[in-house]
């Protein structure tokens, strides 16, 4: 986790499948800058793409957009980012970012 400079997740505002990011966000992501994309793009199979497109965009830029991050607040470069998302609880996915 010392390497991760941003966690993005799948957190879209549905309690029941938010359950396990926030598990995860209050436990071994908490030291980690955290931010969401599904409230952005909505629902569907291939969400995560838009995650991963989120994620090469702050690298590219080196800014975490406020309305992904809930008030979190940015105090080092980011140059680490792991996305996790979940599809129903059932299809699981990480993907590790890094800018080169």
């Amino acid at each position: 986790m010392d390497d991760l400079d941003l966690v993005i997740t799948g957190r879209n505002g549905d309690k029941k499948g938010d359950q396990i990011y926030n598990r995860l966000t209050d436990s071994i992501f908490k030291p980690v800058l955290s931010a969401n994309f599904k409230h952005l793009c909505g629902e569907y199979p291939t969400a995560t793409a838009f995650g991963l497109w989120m994620a090469v965009s702050i690298l590219s830029t080196g800014i975490v957009p406020q309305y992904s991050s809930f008030g979190s607040v940015q105090s080092k470069p980011i140059r680490r980012i792991l996305i996790y998302n979940h599809y129903q609880n059932i299809h699981h996915s990480l993907f590790l970012v890094s800018a080169c």
